[in-house]
């Protein structure tokens, strides 16, 4: 078996999530282009075929000059360091690009609905009556959604006994205990 220190990893990103991670690099830079490569500075994480999360950091390497015509996609290649040997060439992995930070309400995915109208959550509001709340959801994290707008933290979001919960309908809220790592409250319906 050849193995290699360190090795390399190509991946692909969409152009989407390319201009979008663009964007937030210009931002960062007063609406300025960075100049030079500063991808450099971005932790790429990994993963193999048998682990939990992205226990492997890595840096940036090569980007490609252009999206490629055909299938949109935008080639990166990022290199970690391998000193166990355990990765072996040509191996498939999982990767993660990490990107600052921002602030977002996560939501059970449990508590969104869909309709012809796109997604919503439903919501315990004043008088304790019931509601729905229009939101634009984001990425999936950490098995959580992400929703970037249309409700507030201040909102009672349910998650159990949803189906009961008609829009105008009188509940009785309860809340449901917070893991402890997160203090927020989901509230379940009772009738």
């Amino acid at each position: 078996m050849i193995t290699h220190d360190p090795i390399y990893v190509t991946f692909t990103v969409s152009e989407a999530d390319y201009l979008r991670f663009a964007r937030e690099e210009i931002k960062k830079n007063d609406g300025k282009v960075p100049a030079g490569d500063n991808n450099q500075e971005h932790e790429i994480r990994m993963s193999l075929a048998d682990e939990e999360g992205f226990p492997h950091i890595g840096k940036f390497d090569f980007a490609d000059l252009a999206v490629d015509q055909t299938t949109g996609t935008y080639l990166i290649r990022a290199i970690f360091p391998n000193p166990t040997r355990l990765s072996p060439a040509g191996a498939f992995v999982r990767i993660q690009v990490a990107h600052d930070k921002e602030e977002a309400l996560l939501i059970n995915e449990r508590a969104l609905g869909h309709d012809q109208n796109g997604a919503y959550l439903t919501i315990v509001g004043e008088g304790d009556k019931v509601a729905r709340k229009r939101v634009e959801m984001g990425r999936l994290y950490d098995g959580k959604r992400v929703v970037r707008g249309g409700i507030s933290v201040n909102d009672r979001v349910v998650v159990n006994g949803i189906q009961k919960a008609r829009p105008g309908d009188k509940v009785r809220p309860v809340s449901a205990a917070a893991p402890a790592e997160k203090q927020h409250s989901e509230p379940a319906v009772s009738r």
